[in-house]
């Protein structure tokens, strides 16, 4: 992937910021700074920054360690000043073509229920609504892209 490395504290410093746009504030699910070091060695991320370096968006996922050639997309963000220019859709869109050349099967995402603009954005893009949602998540709609 073209993508470089982000620090620790780059991850951390963003979800900080972000951290209470999300229906669930993020910190109300996971610690950030464990959560942080888990994206930073384990996780795929693909990001949009300004001239100046400053993080605006940011998918984290996983490619290089799917499980049963089934990736996953655990995080999709856009600092609000940035939004409704279409970088999300740009970035999940990147995500998805690494993991095509990855020759993955699938990608799966949750989103919480009350979150319609992420829902009509996953279904433009492509994903389909698992309609078997069966299993512990029952705030969220769970998504599957077919690669």
């Amino acid at each position: 992937m073209e993508e470089k490395m982000l620090l620790e504290k780059n991850i951390f410093d963003y979800l900080s910021i972000v951290d209470r746009d999300f229906p669930i504030p993020l910190s109300n699910k996971v610690d950030i700074a464990t959560y942080s070091q888990k994206i930073a060695q384990k996780a795929d991320v693909f990001y949009e920054e300004t001239q100046n370096g400053e993080i605006i968006a940011m998918v984290v996922g996983y490619i290089r360690n799917a499980v049963n050639k089934e990736g996953y997309i655990a995080l999709v963000s856009v600092k609000k000043n940035y939004r409704k220019q279409g970088i999300a859709e740009k970035l999940v869109r990147r995500f998805l073509n690494e993991a095509r050349k990855a020759d993955l099967l699938q990608v799966h995402l949750y989103t919480h229920k009350s979150n319609w603009k992420a829902k009509l954005m996953y279904e433009k893009i492509g994903f389909t609504e698992d309609q078997d949602n069966s299993g512990y998540r029952f705030d969220d709609i769970h998504f599957i892209y077919t690669l």
